[in-house]
């Protein structure tokens, strides 16, 4: 096990991540992708990487949200979950010869909303963020912030084989009212790990790694 500690100098390397990403790239977790990529490449050439757990087994606030409210599960609703801020907020961000660019709606997720149609309201919303989110922003982040290092990341959760089962699990395995009004993801790996390790750390809160 390795420590390392991030310190505020890191911000110095933001021009360069900036010129490797090569285009407009908006999560800032990026910093600390590079600074934990840094680390890992101090001791090892590669490493595996728990990208794809939360969409395989409903792990975000964000489908939580969407489970609460069968009523609202339009894909208006699905995109408003996604968005750190408001349309009108962020086209403020660009300039104006720019600002078609930001469209409110984008077409890439009504496609693949219109795609899913029929499956559960849980595997819809994994399946559109498995066409989108993962690698518009996880996997782009992650490949480009550990290059720069020369380092390997695996991501075993994203193998065809291992989604192709996951896919085919009942929502209800992996999200459901535990409680009155209180809802919550990835039980079933949950359940697997408590195997080995203490309820503490399985039920813990979950935090991003902004």
């Amino acid at each position: 096990h390795h420590v390392g500690v991030v310190r505020p100098d890191i911000l110095e390397i933001l021009p360069e991540l900036v010129r490797q990403y090569g285009e407009p790239f908006g999560d800032s977790s990026a910093l600390p992708t590079f600074a934990v990529a840094r680390l890992a490449r101090e001791h090892v050439p590669m490493v595996l990487s728990g990208d794809g757990g939360d969409e395989a087994f409903g792990g975000y606030q964000a489908y939580i949200h969407w489970m609460e409210r069968p009523d609202l599960q339009t894909i208006d609703r699905w995109t408003s979950l996604m968005q750190y801020l408001p349309h009108d907020w962020r086209i403020r961000l660009w300039r104006e010869e720019y600002r078609h660019v930001a469209q409110e709606h984008q077409e890439t997720f009504t496609q693949e909303f219109q795609r899913t149609e029929g499956q559960s309201p849980l595997h819809r919303v994994q399946e559109i963020d498995r066409k989108t989110y993962l690698p518009f922003a996880i996997l782009t982040k992650v490949d480009i912030a550990s290059m720069m290092h020369g380092l390997e990341v695996r991501t075993p959760f994203l193998d065809v084989q291992v989604w192709d089962v996951i896919s085919r699990i009942p929502e209800s395995m992996n999200m459901r009212e535990v409680a009155k009004e209180r809802w919550e993801g990835k039980l079933l790996l949950k359940r697997l790990l408590a195997r080995w390790y203490p309820s503490e750390l399985v039920h813990r809160r979950k935090t991003g790694f902004g």
